[in-house]
């Protein structure tokens, strides 16, 4: 929505695109079945999850399964409300 904010590699990158997010390798999970393979698999990976507060959904399952790995990285880059998992 503002592309006066991109820099040169970033207009190049989102040159044709309808989004940053349609680039290869990129894997759309839309089942519990599938989303389970993904925290199990033990695979390089970058998850992303809708906004909330980490009180329900998927995005719990993963938290269990990955959150005690030193190698992993959980970014949180919205508001969490006190007393939140967030």
């Amino acid at each position: 929505m503002h592309p006066e904010c991109y820099d040169a590699e970033t207009h190049k990158f989102l040159r044709g695109r309808e989004s940053p997010l349609d680039f290869n390798d990129l894997q759309c999970v839309e089942s519990l079945e599938e989303s389970k393979e993904v925290s199990a698999s033990g695979a390089p990976c970058v998850i992303i999850a809708a906004s909330g507060m980490r009180k329900a959904g998927r995005i719990l399952q993963h938290l269990r399964a990955t959150v005690e790995d030193a190698r992993n990285t959980i970014l949180i880059v919205g508001y969490q409300a006190q007393h939140t998992i967030g």
